[in-house]
């Protein structure tokens, strides 16, 4: 078997292989897991999604620095239990793959009003 042979064989049968996975794998994250997660986020707080636009990696948001394409950034308007409507940013995932599961993905918001909350609901300047 010359070179050329086995070069494309590896190539059909590890590399296109392992490409696709990982394309499928992004795009169910972005088209099920990250919604999911900020519609459960936003239960688990009694709060309910009003809006919600999906925004760029790297460009007028407060995730901006640190983000990658292993994670959503999102800028929504929520409504409270008390009916106060509020707005903010949320950045979904991360790390060097895609989560597979909505359980498993890392929320981070950013309000407009200031104040920062880690992916459990609990304002991060409490925990300070």
């Amino acid at each position: 078997m010359d070179l050329n042979r086995f070069l494309g064989l590896i190539f059909l049968f590890v590399v296109f292989p392992c490409w696709v996975a990982m394309m499928l794998s992004a795009f169910h994250f972005r088209l099920r897991v990250a919604p999911r997660a900020l519609e459960e986020w936003l239960e688990s707080g009694g709060m309910r999604l009003e809006r919600k636009r999906e925004r760029l990696y790297f460009w007028g948001n407060p995730f901006s620095r640190d983000a990658t394409s292993t994670r959503m950034i999102y800028r929504i308007e929520a409504l409270e239990p008390e009916g106060k409507k509020r707005g903010g940013w949320v950045q979904i995932g991360g790390g060097r793959f895609w989560p597979l599961s909505a359980r498993r993905c890392p929320i981070e918001v950013r309000w407009d009003d200031g104040k920062a909350v880690n992916g459990k609901g609990v304002d991060d300047q409490a925990l300070a």
